[in-house]
């Protein structure tokens, strides 16, 4: 039986090597730094170890969309009747908004504490790049609620609460959504959306600018068909697909929940399609930005981006996915997912709680799906899925690098915490050349795993084994179960070829077992550095995979903590902080973690900055004021050292 367990929202701290939550009290483990116990403790209440301040001409705050100047109209459900939409004399339904003359600078706004019941739905309205139209609200108090048709008779009555197509130059903002839809199960072609930008058969059209910011959505359950926000393209073949419909929307610092499909998505659908309904072209969509949201209770996926060109989905907080709880696949099972892009980062995420929604397959934490090229998945945590941490399907030149993954179980058809396959799907909006795993560099990562299951793995799908210049260096795989003897560190599938590996370093509680499942021929690995192809050894098999493997180490798990931090400064130049430090040199440390909190908040990766892998560090702050920086040592094997904190006022 799979057991699925609600967790609490963010803020949540970065977990100890064996799993144990590390909160303001200190962890479980400690050691000798010293001559003094030092455990890992929170930041929160921990003073500044150096403070600086530098005169800057940045903003207090960051700008996240333009303001809208002309006309705006006030909506009151709370008024007895309905007025001119002034604020004296606010409108009091919805239907009012039907009276409205849409032009540049226009604002609807919504009394807080009122609620809104009905829907709306606005096609070809436009603001200009400066002077968008708005949504948003005005007053003291909770944010106003438009709560979609939840009295159904019919399927026709299910309506998407908030419903724009082919508009422009639109910013939706500070509203609390609710949208209700059919059982998945037994409407599954009739969904619903909170907050829906659609784009129907676009033709010549283009549409650019949509801005939807800090808005909270929420579903009817994750066994309904309802979204949370979506970017929608609808066409009907891929030979009539425009291109570059959409350019430049945000949908960033919104807080969506309880939905049976996805949390926040962009799709291209194609209604005609034979072979796959997904409109995959790369390029559908130009510059989408996913970022800052919290997504979760969602019966498929929490957040993904499918058919883009330039992209992020960075500092996202996304949790309990695929809960839908039978066998009825709709999208796919993960947190993140990345798929028909180019050019994509997903950063700084914290994903947890995946779950396959009964199918068996993939419930990874974060995917790099098929049809994509540079997509780039970098300092993120993944931790307690039900599948890998990252996984992925046919993609080129893209990245797996700076990750922690912990306590992921590989309990579907990826039994492995990194799974690499070249799952695919062949029709005309994918090239032929894309349906193989080519030039992924796979480097940096820190792998946590307690389950008998493989640590690294790369089986074959349904795609094309012509694998070329992959790479897995520098990785730290740590293996905490009691069966070392069971368990494969790496497992590559014999049709298919893994370029290198390299300096990669394996832990475990034996030292004398080690299991590796490689076949590579001579042919197709980094024979230039000196390596040789993998022959087993009973004797000492770890030493014949340091021949594959060249620099590897293996060793017995320690939980050390790594070196203490001192003499932090820092400076700041060209708009740049730089941070400078050094360490009492007891202890072992991979690298530094750095992080931007704000006061009272502890650190995780949504605050995190980057690692450095030397004693500096610099980055470019978008606003000014406090920033309170933190540097904390990381050891080989996970284990977080003691803080320090520098203080820079800008």
């Amino acid at each position: 039986m799979k057991i699925k367990f609600q967790a609490a929202i963010l803020p949540l701290v970065l977990f100890s090597l064996m799993g144990c939550s590390l909160s303001s009290s200190a962890s479980s483990f400690s050691s000798e730094i010293g001559g003094t116990n030092k455990p890992f403790e929170s930041v929160v209440s921990q003073e500044a170890d150096a403070s600086f301040a530098f005169a800057s001409s940045l903003n207090s705050e960051e700008e996240l969309y333009p303001f809208s100047t002309g006309t705006t109209y006030y909506f009151s459900s709370s008024s007895s009747e309905t007025g001119d939409g002034s604020i004296t004399k606010p409108f009091n339904s919805l239907e009012d908004i039907s009276k409205l003359i849409f032009e540049p600078g226009t604002s609807v706004l919504f009394k807080k504490g009122d609620t809104f019941k009905g829907s709306i739905y606005l096609e070809s309205i436009s603001g200009s790049d400066t002077n968008p139209i708005t949504f948003a609200s005005y007053g003291e108090g909770k944010a106003p609620v438009i709560d979609g048709p939840s009295e159904i008779s019919s399927v026709d009555d299910y309506m998407s609460t908030l419903h724009f197509e082919k508009c422009s130059n639109l910013v939706v903002r500070d509203l609390n959504v609710k949208v209700y839809g059919p059982n998945r199960l037994e409407q599954p072609g009739v969904s619903t959306t909170g907050i829906l930008f659609s784009y129907t058969f676009a033709k010549e059209e283009k549409f650019k600018n949509i801005y939807c910011i800090n808005n909270s959505v929420m579903g009817n359950g994750t066994q309904s068909n309802t979204w949370g926000i979506t970017l929608q393209s609808t066409e009907s073949s891929p030979s009539n697909t425009p291109h570059k419909i959409v350019d430049n929307v945000n949908f960033k610092y919104n807080v969506t929940h309880n939905f049976g499909r996805s949390g926040i998505h962009s799709g291209g659908w194609l209604n005609s399609s034979p072979k796959n309904g997904n409109n995959a072209f790369m390029d559908i969509f130009t510059n989408l930005y996913f970022d800052h949201n919290t997504v979760y209770d969602t019966g498929t996926i929490g957040l993904y981006i499918l058919a883009c060109t330039d992209s992020t989905m960075n500092y996202n907080t996304i949790y309990n996915t695929g809960l839908f709880d039978s066998n009825q696949i709709m999208e796919g099972e993960c947190g993140i997912m990345a798929i028909g892009c180019d050019n994509c980062d997903v950063m700084f995420n914290e994903v947890f709680n995946v779950y396959d929604q009964e199918t068996g397959y993939d419930a990874m934490g974060i995917d790099i799906d098929w049809n994509t090229n540079n997509v780039r998945v970098m300092y993120n945590y993944c931790h307690d899925c039900q599948g890998p941490g990252i996984g992925t399907m046919a993609n080129q030149n893209s990245f797996i690098v700076n990750n922690r993954i912990e306590n992921c179980h590989g309990d579907t058809n990826h039994p492995g915490a990194i799974s690499i396959t070249n799952y695919t799907s062949r029709y005309e909006c994918v090239e032929d050349n894309m349906h193989s795993v080519k030039n992924l560099m796979i480097s940096d990562n820190l792998v946590i795993q307690n389950d008998s299951k493989t640590l690294f793995l790369v089986s074959n799908s349904n795609g094309d084994t012509d694998f070329s210049g992959n790479q897995f260096n520098s990785n730290h795989l740590i293996y905490t179960g009691d069966n070392v003897k069971g368990t494969f560190f790496v497992s590559v599938d014999p049709e298919l070829a893994w370029y290198k590996f390299d300096s990669n370093k394996y832990f475990s509680n034996d030292t004398d077992s080690f299991r590796v499942l490689e076949s590579t021929p001579a042919t197709e690995i980094n024979i230039e550095d000196g390596a040789v192809p993998y022959v087993f050894s009973r004797e000492d098999n770890f030493k014949a995979w340091q021949q594959r493997d060249l620099n590897s180490t293996y060793q017995a798990i320690s939980s050390s903590l790594p070196s203490l931090v001192r003499q932090g400064t820092a400076s700041y130049d060209n708009g740049k902080i730089n941070l400078s430090w050094t360490d009492n040199s007891i202890g072992e440390v991979w690298h530094f973690n750095i992080y931007d909190v704000k006061t009272n908040e502890d650190v995780s990766y949504i605050n995190m900055l980057g690692e450095s892998f030397d004693h500096t560090f610099s980055f470019t702050p978008s606003v000014k004021g406090l920033h309170r920086l933190v540097i904390q040592p990381e050891s080989d094997e996970g284990v977080l050292g003691f803080a320090y904190i520098i203080e820079v006022n800008l």
